[in-house]
């Protein structure tokens, strides 16, 4: 509890627990790169999010329009999933530590949705 009166956000009349163990471990990962690589590490880690979540948002274009029945490859997808992290980038990352949650969460949506393409999964959810 004596960590959480030090925390600008949290009152000491608050439970005894911690409040976001994603946000702890964030700024200790976040510690950890800057007493190795000081900027440079940020710099890498942010720069790496962006490439996974880039990836899996181009990922989940083709995906719905797989689902949708159209050709999964289009010329403005990378563009839109471009403005789209330019978004999320700007108004996301800069409030809050979310950089490693956001492309999980993509990526667990991708999962989903081609876990739902797949002719078996019928079979598996509701064998008698």
């Amino acid at each position: 509890m004596a960590w959480c009166c030090t925390m600008p956000y949290i009152r000491s009349t608050e439970i005894n627990c911690p409040i976001s163990l994603m946000n702890s471990d964030f700024k200790i990962l976040i510690a950890l790169l800057y007493k190795a690589f000081e900027w440079p590490g940020i710099y890498l880690l942010t720069a790496s999010c962006l490439m996974i979540l880039l990836w899996g948002l181009v990922r989940l274009a083709q995906v719905a329009r797989k689902e949708s029945g159209k050709e999964e490859q289009h010329p403005l997808l990378f563009l839109f999933a471009l403005a789209v992290l330019c978004f999320v980038y700007y108004y996301y990352f800069t409030s809050r530590p979310q950089m490693i949650s956001s492309f999980l969460i993509v990526w667990f949506f991708i999962h989903l949705r081609e876990f739902q393409l797949l002719p078996v999964r019928r079979t598996i959810l509701f064998k008698k």
